[in-house]
């Protein structure tokens, strides 16, 4: 890791732990901290999407949307990611009908 990195990553800790920011940055703050260390132990979004493919697969669609969501904010345009959480979405019922949505079950038709 390299010393910017270090430094950066130092202060953002300091400034959590002390509350310095306001309860929405805090919340960024401990997102960006998790995806810093997901990408330390060697995580990628595809690695995430696969992992998330394999609970799908299994029928564990909790644990497929949440796998799916971590590669999407790993990679926000992961599409193979973002077509697992759309459809893990919608078998949860938690899922809405958008322009791209409709266009992917026109295709899937």
């Amino acid at each position: 890791m390299g010393i910017m990195r270090l430094i950066v990553l130092c202060f953002l800790v300091t400034a959590l732990t002390l509350g310095f920011l306001i309860p929405a940055s805090r919340r960024a703050l401990a997102d960006k901290l998790e995806e810093l260390r997901w990408k330390a132990k060697g995580e990628t979004a595809d690695s995430f999407y696969r992992k998330g493919e394999v609970r799908y697969q299994l029928g564990e669609f909790e644990e497929a949307l949440e796998a799916s969501h971590r590669a999407l904010r790993l990679d926000p345009h992961h599409a193979p990611a973002r077509a697992l959480f759309t459809e893990v979405q919608f078998i949860l019922g938690q899922g809405r009908v958008t322009p791209t949505s409709g266009e992917y079950d026109r295709f899937m038709r």
